[in-house]
């Protein structure tokens, strides 16, 4: 009896809090640099390809977690272009993508990746 309402309250706190933070590690790059010229554009993706398992959403974190409204609980799909670049878009990155068979189960978070902005 025990052990069934343990496994009935592990799958209930499974369900609630969706697992983040999984073996599978994505990484993120910046097309065509992370040293981007003010006014400029650039692409960030998320990447991950093993076997089965690659992730077409994917979320954006900064690491400084300043307000960046675009970012906000946002999901996107393979890259997202931010710019025109300011200062304020400066700064160190991370993403995480969703499993394609359970979109409510997350990577663990990529290595950072930092964006620099240039003044022309």
């Amino acid at each position: 009896m025990v052990v069934s309402l343990a496994c009935v309250g592990f799958f209930l706190v499974q369900r609630a809090c969706p697992y983040t933070g999984g073996q599978d590690k994505t990484s993120l790059s910046a097309q065509p640099s992370a040293l981007v010229p003010q006014g400029g554009h650039v692409t960030l993706r998320c990447h991950y390809r093993r076997g089965f398992n690659n992730f077409t959403n994917f979320t954006l974190y900064k690491d400084d977690r300043s307000h960046v409204p675009v970012f906000h609980s946002r999901i996107f799909h393979q890259s997202f272009l931010m710019g025109p670049v300011t200062p304020a878009h400066a700064g160190t990155y991370r993403c995480r993508g969703s499993y394609p068979h359970s979109p409510t189960e997350w990577s663990a978070l990529s290595d950072p990746l930092v964006i620099r902005v240039t003044v022309r």
